[in-house]
This record gives structure tokens, sequence and C-alpha cells, in this order.
């Protein structure tokens, strides 16, 4: 596609601003599976977290969801929170190397849907 001979990274979804926003970039993902690999990454936005006094967030199961959901499918990790006033909570999601470790595969191997009831 063209996106590899432009840019190595590309937004795939809308804004996600919510957890209705999480599910919809998810199953877009999902989608565009063939299209994600080594020199393109489809981006399906930034991780909200559920840190207060951020423009937008997540409960802490919803955030801790989201960063699961996109280390499984090898998308950027790209915080949208205010780093001063991160808790404990959101660093402890977002520096779980076991996730990272998923997100970052060296065989650029991303997670694929197996079942769906939705």
């Amino acid at each position: 596609g063209i996106g590899r001979q432009i840019g190595h990274m590309w937004r795939v979804t809308a804004d996600v601003r919510n957890w209705k926003g999480v599910y919809e970039a998810t199953r877009v993902m999902e989608k565009l599976l063939k299209h994600h690999g080594p020199h393109g990454w489809n981006d399906p936005d930034m991780l909200i977290g559920s840190s207060a006094g951020a423009k937008l967030v997540l409960t802490p199961a919803q955030s801790r969801a989201q960063f699961s959901l996109w280390a499984v499918m090898s998308a950027p990790l790209m915080l949208g929170v205010n780093v001063v006033k991160i808790t404990d909570y959101d660093v402890e999601t977002y520096s779980n190397s076991e996730a990272i470790r998923i997100n970052q595969d060296p065989a650029f191997t991303a997670g694929q849907v197996v079942f769906s009831n939705c």
C-alpha cells in the first residue's frame, strides 16, 4: 500500500475518546491486520489512561484492558496522559514488561481474533 511509501505509521481510526471508541478501534485494527507490520504500523490512537485530571479518562480496568489490547495488536504505545499527574496504577499498567515484550515481538506478529461474539 501507499502508506509504507510515505511513512512508517498511520492513524486508522477516529480519536478514541471513551470505552466505545476503544472497542471500535479494536475492530478496525482487526480488519487491517494485513497492512500492519515491519515499516508500516496501524495506529489506533493514544492510550487514554485512568489518571484524574486528563481531558479523557477511562476506568482503571478499562485503561488496563486498552493497554493489553494495544500490546497484543502491536499498536504504537503512545500515552495520552499527563505524566506529571499519572497514578501509580497507570505507571504499573504502562510499565508491564511482559505486555511490552508482546507488543515489541521481533517477528512483528500481531494477535488475531480467533473467536468473537460481538
